[in-house]
């Protein structure tokens, strides 16, 4: 992906949210941009959400059997910005050529065989080294005779066993001369117990305890969490402008389940006079009459788990620049979020 598409994190991992980079001067995009993973059907179907400055589009690709190979999809639905004819145009010459060179390109390089790594070079034998032989029955002038003619590094290496004999046994020695010296009474302790004057010293201060920590254990924790849950119950929906521009904006509309799950459900949006929605993304169906929306999820998203959300965005063409919906309601429960 960084090589042929465009510097990215994005993984095949549905739910996932990403970050992709376009490098500078690709004709379409104006900068970074978030990639939500809406879908993955492995060697079939990949779907995304981009999220950017003036850009919230669904893209799909879908892979089938070719012949020969393998055939390629690609769409891409939704806004793409004040200028979105232009950009659109722009869009176009883009994915030409990274879809119809680049990849094929990538691709080759791809099936192109590893390439073998040379061997690599053994290190140099070092040169065998004579050996004296020192007998034990020659006379010590004999042998330190021989002993200088022992190369440098061995000599070292035999003077330090030697030095190493005659330290372990002085330390030998030593330890022999305090085993056989008889135990030293500790201090503050007298021949028969412990002495009035000083209690007997020990690993444990006295008198320094650890509070018990005020901090709940894991298992509380999650307790309490459900508690709260519990006591809230019921769905909680919320409205949050994404992004505005002149003569309109972009409304989202999250809907969380409680500790029940939410099923056949559909949000309902007053504008203002004169405002019209142009486009509903991730499989929401709308329906506008005068100034009333009622946006209706598909498939995938009619039933909503419990403890779980859904969160669809939509584009208001709006001449008195409110930048919000009047009203917005989900099954008759009021948006949060829709004053100030």
């Amino acid at each position: 992906m960084n090589e042929w598409f465009m510097p990215t994190d994005l993984m095949p991992v549905a739910g996932g949210v990403y970050r992709a980079f376009p490098p500078a001067g690709m004709a379409g995009f104006t900068g970074p941009y978030d990639v939500d993973v809406l879908e993955v059907v492995e060697h079939q179907r990949f779907r995304m959400r981009w999220r950017g400055e003036q850009l919230h589009s669904e893209v799909l690709w879908e892979m089938s059997d070719g012949d020969p190979g393998v055939s390629l999809a690609v769409t891409q639905s939704g806004f793409l910005g004040l200028e979105g004819d232009q950009r659109r145009t722009e869009l176009a010459g883009t994915y030409e050529t990274m879809f119809r060179e680049k990849l094929p390109e990538a691709l080759a390089a791809l099936a192109e065989p590893l390439k073998k790594k040379p061997p690599k070079a053994k290190p140099p034998r070092r040169p065998r080294q004579s050996r004296v032989r020192v007998d034990p029955g020659d006379p010590w002038w004999r042998k330190l005779t021989k002993l200088t003619q022992i190369p440098t590094e061995r000599r070292g290496r035999l003077l330090s066993i030697a030095g190493a004999m005659v330290i372990t046994g002085l330390i030998g020695s030593a330890l022999a001369v305090v085993m056989a010296r008889p135990p030293a009474t500790p201090p503050g302790l007298a021949a028969n117990g412990p002495s009035t004057g000083q209690a007997a010293q020990s690993g444990v201060q006295p008198g320094v305890t650890l509070p018990p920590s005020s901090a709940p254990s894991p298992s509380r924790a999650a307790q309490r969490v459900d508690a709260g849950v519990a006591a809230a119950g019921g769905a909680t929906v919320s409205y949050r402008t994404s992004e505005r521009f002149q003569l309109g904006y972009i409304g989202s509309i999250t809907v969380t389940a409680g500790t029940a799950p939410i099923s056949d459900w559909s949000a309902v949006v007053d504008l203002p006079n004169r405002a019209t929605v142009t486009s509903a993304w991730d499989q929401i169906d709308y329906e506008q009459e005068r100034r009333r929306v009622t946006f209706t999820p598909g498939a995938a998203h009619r039933d909503i788990g419990a403890g779980q959300q859904f969160t669809f965005y939509f584009q208001v063409g709006d001449p008195t620049e409110s930048g919000r919906p009047q009203a917005c309601a989900v099954n008759d429960q009021p948006c949060a979020g829709l004053s100030g």
